[in-house]
């Protein structure tokens, strides 16, 4: 019975050993070759990388100061420290700081192994204004108050930064002898704002007492004219500035001076006129032009003077208020003929036009004002006067003119010499007296074309 047992074992571990064999052919080399891997232990520590928007921000982790951003925005712990923060699994409070913006506190829940990113986001409280073309020796106000130099910096290119709470503000910059620059400015972020300051030269004004209605001109540029009170002010002067004044009535003497306008004080001048005196007694027989100040194509020949331009011709240096002036006319075209009385000078004066039957107002005598050398020939001062005759171009027909010339009043006389008929036509009242005073000569504004002749100018009292 034991002989039985034993075989029978004996021949159950010999079947065992032929099926593993078998089994183990079946592998193949690489598969039984390769090394068991290793399985390594769940890690228990997490990290976390911080950035700050904007950089520069202090980072704190429970009041404990972490460190700042670097330009990167991203926090290093330090040299040869690794830029993330290992920490414990849990939860944590980061708090980032920056003095020109609000603070920003984080909140963050790390798992056990876990990796995490934080960033900072801190919105603005100032916003910048870069000034352009200022002078270092400004002074600047924002609202009202001076501004805390510990606000200012200047750039690389001459501007000036200057550090602004958000909102609405008033700049204001002065400098000396300037006009104050103000404006005012709304601030919503932390990107500049350029600005270019134009600081205007600080300027003064000029008082000029004279006699109403009198013209004031600085370089020759008139500035307007005395007012009833007597007075006239001119502003926008530049200070220190040297000016010529000159200050101007129709029969009156002009004033002139050099001026400086002072910033600090009150700039008065007293610009009194007085009347140019009568000249003497005027004879002009017309041999030849040397007593005129004559337009280049005015002619003096056998006692005629042909005039036949527009300029305006005078005699030289003559003035007179009250005076009687005769003259004898012969017209060349059927036009008429003209001439100017109590002129100021070329620009400034009354003109009468005697018309032709080809004149704009025939055979009428049509009074017009000329100032600063504009007239409308459309628009006469008065109603044209008719004429006793019919006027003619003819060598063998002249007139007599005869003009009476008393304060604010013209008085004309016209006579055929034909007939020998002495006629008035017609007074010209000047109520505003604009010229109490000047010359008389002549003139051919409507192309006219004729003949002076006798010429007397004789001053009356």
């Amino acid at each position: 019975m034991n002989m039985m047992l034993q075989k029978l074992f004996f021949l159950v571990l010999v079947l065992s050993f032929i099926t593993i064999s078998a089994e183990a052919q079946k592998i193949p080399p690489r598969a039984r070759d390769k090394p068991t891997e290793k399985t390594n232990p769940i890690s228990t520590i997490s990290s976390v990388a911080l950035f700050s928007d904007p950089v520069g921000a202090n980072v704190y982790l429970n009041d404990k100061l972490l460190g700042k951003t670097t330009l990167e925005g991203k926090l290093v712990l330090g040299q040869n420290k690794p830029k993330t923060l290992t920490l414990k699994a849990g939860k944590y409070k980061f708090r980032f700081e920056h003095p020109d913006y609000e603070t920003d506190i984080k909140e963050i829940s790390l798992n056990s192994g876990e990796s995490k990113p934080l960033t900072g986001t801190l919105k603005p409280k100032f916003g910048f204004l870069l000034l352009a073309n200022l002078s270092k020796e400004a002074t600047l106000f924002l609202d009202d108050q001076v501004v805390d130099i510990k606000n200012l910096s200047w750039q690389e290119d001459g501007s000036l930064k200057l550090k602004v709470p958000l909102g609405e503000h008033e700049l204001k910059v002065t400098l000396k002898k300037h006009q104050p620059f103000i404006n005012q400015y709304q601030i919503k972020d932390a990107t500049p704002m350029a600005i270019r300051i134009d600081l205007k030269q600080q300027l003064t004004s000029l008082i000029v007492k004279s006699s109403p209605g009198a013209r004031v001109y600085l370089d020759n540029e008139e500035r307007g004219t005395i007012t009833s009170d007597g007075k006239l002010v001119v502003n926008e002067l530049i200070p220190e500035k040297n000016y010529r004044l000159s200050v101007e009535r129709e029969g009156y003497k002009k004033f002139e001076k050099e001026i400086f306008p002072n910033l600090e004080t009150e700039n008065l001048i007293e610009a009194s006129l007085s009347l140019r005196p009568n000249s003497s007694e005027f004879v002009d027989n017309f041999d030849d032009l040397v007593f005129w100040d004559a337009p280049k194509e005015w002619e003096a020949k056998k006692g005629y003077l042909r005039i036949n331009t527009r300029e305006v011709g005078l005699p030289k240096e003559r003035s007179y208020c009250n005076a009687n002036v005769v003259f004898g006319l012969r017209l060349l075209n059927s036009r008429g003929a003209a001439w100017v009385v109590r002129a100021n000078d070329k620009e400034n004066y009354y003109l009468f036009c005697i018309n032709g039957i080809d004149g704009a107002y025939p055979n009428k005598l049509v009074t017009y004002i000329c100032r600063k050398g504009k007239i409308d020939l459309t628009q006469p001062a008065t109603a044209p006067s008719p004429l006793p005759s019919q006027l003619k171009a003819s060598q063998s027909q002249t007139y007599r003119i005869e003009i009476l010339i008393k304060d604010n009043v013209i008085e004309h006389i016209f006579t055929d010499n034909q007939t020998g008929e002495r006629v008035s036509i017609g007074f010209f009242r000047d109520e505003k007296n604009l010229f109490p005073c000047g010359n008389i000569g002549f003139v051919a504004p409507f192309g006219e074309d004729f003949q002076a002749y006798g010429f007397v100018i004789k001053p009356t009292n």
